[in-house]
């Protein structure tokens, strides 16, 4: 009988069906010989109705301890995708008081929507004894901002700079001194030291561009 295309992606489909459960069970009994020699070790998942794995938290004991005293800012980052099943790696970040980044809790899950990252923050936060952090940094992520203002009302959510200032050149197309623009943008953003000079600063800098009717820069 002949082999059909659907036959071939049916066959692939199953090997990689196979193999992701094969990797899933050696990830769940790494976890277990951890959570074994160190009982700060912390993981939890989740199935679906078909009882397959949906998505997972963990959260090894020097990252507890470590949170405990570089809890104040943390930065929660989804955008990560270097696994063959292309699975998005979430992870809590911190810095220490080296100036070093810092893991403080990492997961994989299968959906980047709000109900997934509240699960994943909740897990995050009980691992920590429900103590919110000072403030928390993303990527501009409506799922993701809608998780934290349920899960850490508390914490005063913001932006991550660099990818706001990487959006610059796609928002301002029209402009022909788009280079110089980002580089007295970038000058104003890191050498301001209060919220007042920041204020100053940025209205002076919209005016000499001749920016005040566009709209992304006047909402940034």
């Amino acid at each position: 009988m002949p082999i059909l295309l659907k036959d071939m992606h049916n066959a692939v489909q199953k090997d990689r069906c196979k193999e992701f459960e094969q990797d899933c069970h050696a990830m769940f009994q790494y976890f277990a010989k951890m959570k074994e020699a160190n009982e700060d070790c912390f993981y939890s998942w989740t199935v679906d109705e078909e009882k397959k794995w949906k998505k997972v938290v963990w959260v090894d004991a020097r990252s507890r301890a470590a949170c405990l005293d570089f809890e104040d800012v943390v930065c929660f980052n989804a955008t990560y995708i270097t696994n063959c099943y292309e699975l998005p790696f979430a992870n809590f970040v911190g810095v220490n008081q080296h100036g070093q980044s810092i893991i403080l809790g990492c997961a994989l899950i299968r959906r980047e929507d709000s109900e997934t990252y509240k699960w994943v923050m909740k897990q995050w936060l009980e691992c920590m004894g429900d103590v919110q952090p000072g403030g928390i940094i993303t990527d501009h992520s409506t799922p993701m901002a809608n998780a934290i203002q349920e899960v850490l009302p508390n914490s005063r959510h913001r932006l991550c700079v660099w990818h706001i200032l990487s959006k610059v050149p796609r928002r301002v197309l029209a402009m022909k001194n788009v280079g110089e623009f980002q580089k007295n943008m970038k000058e104003v953003v890191y050498n301001s030291l209060t919220p007042e000079e920041f204020k100053g600063r940025w209205i002076c800098l919209i005016q000499s561009f001749k920016l005040e009717g566009n709209e992304w820069i006047n909402g940034s």
